[in-house]
Formats: C-alpha cells, structure tokens, sequence
C-alpha cells in the first residue's frame, strides 16, 4: 500500500466529530484502503474483520456530509480524495499520470480534471429521493425498526428464526443481495412475514423428499420467494394467506 497523506483536521470537522467510534474507525479504514483516485472496492466482509465488529456502512454513507459517492459498478467513491492528496492534476506531473488514467479506468476522469461540481445534479436528486424514500421506509418499520441499512434482512431473519439454518457472517455478496432486495421498499416487511410463517410450514424446515431446509439465501436470492411462502405456495391450506391479508399485513 502507498502512503498518502492524512487528514489531521478531520476531528474538527462536525460530520465526523458526530460519527461513532466504529464509524471513525470504517473511514480510516476506507481512505487507508481506497486506491490512489480514492476508490474503494467495498469489501465489507474484510473490513468487518479488521475492524474486529460489524459496522453498518449504509449509516456511514448517509453521515459522511456527502463524501463518499456509490458508483455505478457498486465501488465506493472518496469525493475529495484526489484533491486533498495531489491537489490539481496535470499532465506536466509523471506521477500524476498514472493517477489520470486510474481516473480514466473508473469513469471519473471529467468529474475531478474538468473542475465538475462533486455531484450532477441528477446524483444530488437521487440522493434526495434515497433520503426520503428513507424516512418513509422508517416510519412504516415494524416496531420502530429501521429496515434500510444491508443488515436489516441479516438481523430480521436471526430475530424471527427458530427452525431454519443459522448463518455465521453477512458476506459481501449477501450483503449485494440483501441491498438488490431493499430497493423495493415493501420488502422488508414481507420477508420479515415470510420468515414467520415459514416456522410452520413442514416443507420449508427439512420435511420433504431431499431434507432441504429453506435459508437465509433462498428468502433473499430473487424478490418472489418471500412471495410463494406468502401466497402458501408451500404451505398447507389453513398457512395459506390471500393477497389482501398480505397487504393488511403490511400496513
């Protein structure tokens, strides 16, 4: 790993003085993991591991006063990062042109050598909407939760769970999962049904043919099987629940 230079007065800075002692930590760990553009492939399982503790990154991206931006192929982005370490890039710099051409292979070269704001205004909107869409999303939580973060599923599904396969770690790609899901903001609620009324369904705790359990990656694995256990696809008559109970339910 390079050396870079660090923020020393990041600890005056509100947004960060605000952050708790496990998110302080997932930053560093961020800007000290990124590449050289500030890029960094968000390996969640292996920063929960030199961490020593789970830490919810979502909240980390919603407290950071925007600096960190999610791109498109699911790579976390540090805004200021190529600014606060080199300053203007030029080409006259040799080193600088190695890190042009990072910029170039992450589809970031315009927004940090053209002198772009940090965000479109389109991005700004749809974090916006995310933000909105969020506070919705709590507000229909079941008991207060809060459902939006990656590990609301993980959580929900241990809590409810007496019957079915327990899992040891939310994985990176379970965690990729688990967001895909959440986009839908009904979800949370149907799974967390589903994984009810799953308890008593023979079929989906080992009484079959095959001994096949469902589990935490059969509910997440597409957005229709936490239907069909719903719908009583497996489920004997009296489990069975019409469409508007599955609707009352959820409201």
């Amino acid at each position: 790993m390079s050396k870079r230079f660090r923020d020393t007065a990041i600890w005056k800075k509100q947004w960060y003085r605000e952050l708790s002692p496990s998110l302080k930590t997932a930053w560093q760990y961020i800007t000290d993991n990124c590449d050289n553009v500030g890029v960094w492939d968000a390996d969640f399982e292996l920063a929960w591991f030199c961490i020593g503790e789970h830490v919810d990154f979502d909240l980390l991206v919603e407290k950071c006063n925007k600096n960190i931006e999610i791109l498109n192929n699911g790579k976390w982005w540090l805004i200021d990062f190529c600014d606060f370490q080199y300053g203007e890039l030029t080409p006259k710099c040799k080193p600088h042109l190695h890190y042009m051409q990072l910029l170039k292979k992450h589809s970031l070269f315009k927004r940090v050598c053209k002198g772009l704001p940090k965000a479109s205004r389109s991005l700004e909107e749809k974090e916006k909407d995310k933000e909105k869409d969020k506070e919705k999303e709590e507000e229909r939580g079941v008991g207060g939760e809060v459902k939006t973060s990656t590990n609301s599923l993980w959580l929900a599904y241990h809590e409810n769970n007496g019957k079915l396969p327990t899992h040891q770690r939310l994985t990176h790609a379970r965690a990729n999962k688990c967001r895909a899901r959440l986009s839908d903001p009904d979800f949370y609620d149907k799974f967390v049904m589903a994984i009810r009324l799953a308890q008593d369904i023979p079929f989906l705790i080992g009484n079959n043919d095959r001994g096949w359990k469902a589990d935490f990656d059969w509910f997440i694995a597409n957005d229709t099987n936490v239907f069909k256990v719903l719908e009583g696809k497996y489920s004997n008559s009296q489990n069975i629940l019409t469409k508007e109970q599955i609707a009352r339910q959820g409201t």
